[in-house]
């Protein structure tokens, strides 16, 4: 969708002036993650449970399916972890998950506005339904919508109860609803060209 210009196809639509550029309006600067070129991979918990290692390919880096090429992190919401695409500039935050029908092992895309937003999603172009969590700049959850694809003209746009700097979205029903109080925790970078491991 497209946070109204990012997240998975969507479109970001803000309050602000920005408006006009596709972005949102955040207030402050979110967290930078460390550097790493460790191609070990990581296992997948839901509910403090371990429930696998994450499959690879054969040359030992996760199939990345349609997003290959892109950025990935593995993040932390509570006790379940994820591999999910980074999308950190503008250009990434509006094609977001337009056209993408298959995630190979990575579990969605990640969101990164740099100042809290007030914005919405819509799924125009997207192919497949999704949740999408919002997370503000202390990393806290706040909020949890399920999107569904168009191909209409217009389309519904999809918008938290409160700003946001962070954005996960994630195909519809495979990652539990974060609970009250839950932190988005930051893994390391992983990609070509990442010379920091910063976003």
């Amino acid at each position: 969708m497209v946070a109204c210009s990012p997240p998975g196809a969507a479109t970001d639509i803000s309050t602000s002036s920005s408006a006009a550029a596709g972005m949102s309006t955040p207030t402050s600067q979110p967290t930078s993650l460390p550097a790493s070129t460790s191609t070990t991979p990581s296992t997948t918990t839901t509910d403090s449970t371990t429930t696998s290692e994450e499959p690879t390919t054969t040359a030992g880096q996760p199939d990345q399916g349609d997003l290959a090429g892109w950025e990935t992190a593995t993040i932390t919401i509570g006790t379940t972890e994820l591999l999910v695409a980074v999308a950190d500039d503008s250009s990434e935050r509006r094609q977001g998950l337009i056209g993408v029908d298959e995630f190979g092992d990575l579990d969605g895309m990640l969101f990164q506005f740099p100042k809290e937003a007030i914005s919405g999603f819509w799924m125009k172009g997207t192919l497949t339904p999704l949740d999408i969590d919002f997370f503000g700049d202390d990393m806290e959850f706040v909020d949890r919508l399920s999107m569904v694809p168009c191909s209409a003209e217009t389309c519904p746009i999809y918008a938290p109860n409160a700003p946001f700097s962070w954005a996960l979205e994630t195909p519809a029903g495979t990652v539990p609803t974060p609970a009250e109080g839950a932190i988005l925790s930051l893994g390391v970078v992983r990609g070509e060209g990442v010379v920091s491991g910063e976003w």
